[in-house]
């Protein structure tokens, strides 16, 4: 078929290329979400990590006594809370209110939080993270900008019992160096050291915390205490494993797209070697006259087949990759000349390119067996006198 017909023969591994390259480009696609999304928003750290608050603030409290009891939970390996109080913020001449939030080293990489700009705050220094939202209120030209201002912080509103002394205000007397800032627009706040939080305020009640355990195997022990203790448990795994399940029929809906256009390929492929069967019967004929079997005849359609469908897979590869990096630098293109950044929306598991190969090789296998069969069984005469 290569020597005879080689036009017709790699314009049909081509065919089966395109068709493999669809449900790569597709399947990769799907691939390439799940993982652009999970990617910002899971850690280790994080899938380990269960939050809790109380459902009942005045019957089950948050408090440091409820934490020192929860850290005595088997599995438990640490905990994180979270205070949050209206304040002030002063930079320079210009004032604005806040949201402070009081947390510890550990509650970002618990929470995923990623720090788009700079770093986060080291334990025991006089540094704060502002949300980018803060930055624009103001008016700083650009997130780096801000980084390393010098800030007066002082809790505003009625605090009450919680302050040192009833205090309606309470002022932090050194000056925080901004360290990092968050990709948030929308909420105006800071992230605060919690120690130093704890030395001007009495914090009666914390907002929520973070549970983070030793293993994937205490998650669900370590949850099922906390519900019998009262408070309400959220775990990302559990928003992990749905979206997968999300992606999963995504990806199917997809495959199944990709695999029509395999299967028309393949339609291709069954009538390109039943158009050789038919010229090649002359040739048949003359074979099974010289001592060639029927296994011999049927083996031979096979395993041109099956080399052409292999060849089809190979280049679907390349045709789904390479279209796949095209769309992906499209797209980049168009991010960037919006002020966007550059993503990566394909993905593609080493496992499901060699099952495509082998697949892609299976239905040219298959393509081939039919022809085959049915030159195997032509009678040698009737072969010869065939024109």
């Amino acid at each position: 078929m290569f020597r005879t017909r080689p036009a017709r023969t790699w314009l049909t591994i081509l065919g089966m290329g395109v068709g493999t390259g669809a449900v790569l480009f597709l399947i990769g696609l799907g691939y390439g979400f799940q993982n652009l999304i999970l990617s910002n928003i899971v850690s280790s750290d994080t899938l380990l990590s269960l939050t809790i608050s109380s459902t009942q603030p005045d019957v089950i409290v948050l408090n440091d006594s409820a934490l020192a009891e929860i850290k005595g939970i088997n599995g438990v390996k640490d905990i994180s809370p979270i205070a949050s109080y209206p304040a002030q913020i002063t930079m320079g001449d210009l004032i604005g209110n806040i949201i402070l939030k009081g947390i510890d080293e550990n509650y970002l990489k618990y929470e995923g939080v990623n720090i788009k700009n700079g770093r986060a705050a080291d334990k025991g220094k006089r540094e704060i993270v502002v949300s980018e939202a803060v930055v624009m209120l103001f008016g700083v030209e650009s997130n780096d900008k801000i980084i390393g201002e010098k800030a007066e912080i002082q809790i505003s509103g009625a605090i009450g019992e919680a302050g040192a002394g009833g205090e309606e205000f309470v002022q932090f007397d050194d000056r925080y160096e901004v360290a990092g800032v968050v990709g948030d627009i929308e909420s105006v706040f800071i992230y605060f050291p919690l120690a130093d939080l704890q030395k001007k305020v009495n914090i009666f009640e914390y907002e929520s915390a973070k549970v983070r355990v030793d293993k994937e195997s205490s998650i669900s022990s370590a949850s099922d205490a906390l519900i019998d203790k009262g408070f309400q448990v959220t775990s990302l795994s559990e928003t992990v494993s749905q979206a997968n399940k999300i992606f999963k029929g995504i990806q199917f809906a997809l495959g199944f797209f990709g695999a029509i256009a395999l299967f028309v390929a393949a339609i291709g492929m069954v009538n390109t070697m039943t158009v050789t069967l038919l010229e090649r019967t002359n040739e048949i004929g003359i074979m099974r006259a010289t001592g060639a079997s029927k296994k011999d005849i049927l083996t031979m359609f096979i395993s041109e087949a099956t080399v052409m469908g292999f060849l089809g897979g190979i280049s679907g590869l390349i045709v789904g990759i390479l279209g796949g990096s095209l769309f992906n630098l499209a797209i980049n293109i168009l991010a960037g000349a919006f002020g966007g950044k550059a993503i990566s929306l394909f993905y593609y598991p080493a496992w499901f390119i060699i099952t495509l190969i082998i697949v892609s090789t299976f239905v040219g296998l298959i393509a081939g067996f039919f022809p085959g069969r049915k030159a195997a069984k032509l009678d040698p005469l009737d072969a010869l006198r065939y024109k």
